[in-house]
């Protein structure tokens, strides 16, 4: 499987119906238990996602052998189980009262020491405008590590029950084994532009967000499509802390979506802004990064 192809939540549903299969067994299936779902509905649905027409294997209540000794799972974690193909492995669990930075925290320290590297980074290949989350690119959302070809998604969500946790390993394609071509703009354009990482748990420029409207990069703005939780007041203030840290100085806002910033440079002033627009009826934003020098007076 590539990554990027397949959302969080339909992971996430596939692996509950997984789960269920522990009670289908020949009696379980003719008792006709609302619990009880046939291993062979959920193997109908796999072979619309990654697995393709292979027959996958399932666990129920543990990490796969082949993955265990490469994932590192809290202590108090409760494993609901994984799936298993030639492709890769996708399990889940749910860790208690761990928030979203604590995961980012504990899988940057944990995996490395399991043998895993980060992935080519996206600022490697452009080095400006909006950052996917945590390093990963395109759709992917959370973490993502690399080993000898493989994969690693590390990706967090919020549940009442706890924060729950779904890996994905994919034993080929992906930015491990393939790097995108970025085209770099000359450097003293890319210098006016900063580069800024969106929210954890974001999607940028995902399936759920795609629409009418265009996407554009030029050479004084860029913008991306972003699904988050965030309301566009709070997405901009995580960018106003990253720029803060970096020198932009804000100045007043506009109103609550569009912000702007200045920055002394060599040749007087550059000036940026910032806006956040949500899309109507979905999660998504459209976020637009637009900046240009003002020359100091003669």
């Amino acid at each position: 499987m590539r990554i990027s192809t397949l959302s969080w939540a339909g992971a996430c549903s596939m692996l509950a119906l997984a789960a269920s299969v522990l009670a289908a067994q020949p009696s379980s299936r003719s008792s006709g238990s609302p619990d009880s779902i046939p291993r062979e509905l959920v193997e109908a649905l796999l072979r619309q996602s990654q697995f393709g027409g292979l027959r996958p294997e399932f666990t129920i209540g543990r990490i796969p052998a082949s993955l265990a000794p490469f994932l590192y799972v809290p202590s108090n974690a409760r494993v609901l189980g994984g799936v298993s193909a030639s492709s890769g492995t996708t399990v889940a669990f749910v860790v208690p009262g761990m928030s979203i930075e604590e995961v980012r925290a504990t899988y940057t320290r944990e995996q490395p020491k399991l043998g895993w590297t980060p992935p080519p980074t996206i600022e490697d290949m452009r080095g400006w405008g909006f950052m996917p989350s945590g390093g990963a690119y395109g759709g992917a959302s959370g973490l993502e590590y690399c080993h000898v070809g493989q994969s690693l998604q590390i990706t967090p969500m919020p549940t009442p029950g706890g924060m729950q946790i779904l890996a994905t390993v994919t034993n080929f394609g992906g930015r491990c084994t393939t790097r995108s071509a970025f085209v770099r703009l000359p450097t003293s354009t890319t210098t006016l532009l900063p580069a800024l990482e969106n929210p954890l748990g974001s999607t940028m420029n995902g399936r759920a967000c795609f629409g009418a409207s265009t996407i554009s990069t030029g050479m004084t703005g860029t913008s991306e499509r972003l699904e988050t939780t965030l309301s566009p007041g709070q997405l901009l203030e995580q960018f106003a802390k990253e720029l803060g840290d970096s020198g932009w100085r804000q100045g007043a806002a506009a109103n609550g979506a569009r912000r702007m910033w200045t920055r002394p440079d060599s040749i007087g002033v550059r000036e940026l802004t910032l806006t956040a627009i949500p899309i109507a009826g979905t999660g998504c934003q459209d976020v637009t990064m637009n900046v240009r020098r003002v020359p100091k007076p003669q």
